[in-house]
């Protein structure tokens, strides 16, 4: 590779330009009805034990880093059904949770009732119009569409006083029963292996950060009725473009019938997720150009 284009990864704009083409694949996955369509089961998640291994994990890093102190505020973008907004909150002073699908915020209203949680504020509004009137010790964003833009990271850090935590894709993510049907009936190959979590931190180390990075290997499983599998499938292939006629998805259903048992459905999905630390008083560089700080 060329002197001039090997000095080009050192500059934030060579990944902001990369990062366009994920962000377009992400755009669809925007939409609130999305994720109001997959909050009705989203929680099932919680029951596969590779996602409960990860949580723990990642939330004891927090701890043994200090982004999760109990006189803090933390804020939770995107947060979804509230998986990681409710642990904070019992470690914690106060917790923003922030998300764009009222479906997903009822569910965590649900549990903060359940678990007499009192100190969540939950705002539902799509972050990109979203004007926050404070910062926080800790920004918190986990496993969203919106983490495909990377001009929305350096807002997070606006926020930021001290810690940013990202928990996002690392390059796999390969559910084999929703490629074989895109591949069976729709003569498609399914592509959701997004790099994710390793341009951000290309991002903010041309932009003379350093955060910690970790890797987490394993399988999400997962099982519902095939009508739900359906549903939920249906909305990730839609949102992808897919032309679902009536007819087609007749079919789709028959075949996930023929394949359940007593109506039900078990599958995997096959996965590395990365999770990202950054602690702003521990390196804190100006920009690509600048790297003259030591390794701390």
């Amino acid at each position: 590779m060329p002197k001039r284009k090997i000095e080009e990864i050192f500059k934030p704009n060579f990944w902001l330009n990369l990062s366009k083409s994920e962000s377009k694949k992400h755009k669809p996955f925007l939409s609130p009805t999305v994720w109001d369509t997959m909050s009705k089961d989203y929680d099932d998640l919680e029951e596969s034990e590779f996602y409960k291994r990860l949580k723990a994990d990642v939330l004891s890093e927090m701890e043994k880093r200090g982004a999760i102190e109990s006189n803090f505020s933390v804020i939770d973008v995107c947060c979804g059904t509230g998986s990681y907004t409710v642990e904070f909150a019992k470690r914690v002073k106060e917790v923003l949770a922030i998300d764009i699908s009222q479906g997903m915020l009822e569910q965590l209203k649900k549990k903060l009732e359940k678990l007499s949680l009192k100190n969540v504020e939950v705002i539902c509004e799509d972050w990109y119009k979203f004007n926050p009137d404070r910062s926080f010790d800790t920004v918190f964003v986990s496993m969203t569409p919106v983490l495909g833009d990377l001009e929305q990271i350096d807002r997070f850090l606006s926020i930021s006083r001290r810690y940013l935590v990202i928990v996002h894709w690392a390059g796999i993510r390969k559910n084999e029963l929703l490629e074989e049907i895109s591949q069976k009936f729709f003569k498609k190959t399914y592509d959701s292996s997004p790099p994710g979590i390793v341009l951000i931190f290309n991002y903010l180390f041309s932009k003379g950060w350093a955060p910690d990075l970790k890797f987490y290997h394993g399988y999400f499983e997962r099982k519902s009725r095939v009508e739900r599998v359906w549903e939920r499938f249906k909305t990730r292939l839609q949102a992808k473009g897919y032309r679902i006629s009536a007819k087609k998805e007749k079919a789709v259903l028959n075949f996930l019938k023929n394949k359940s048992k007593d109506g039900i459905i078990e599958y995997k999905t096959k996965v590395r997720i990365g999770a990202l630390f950054l602690n702003k008083e521990v390196f804190c560089g100006k920009s690509g150009n600048d790297r003259s700080g030591d390794d701390l």
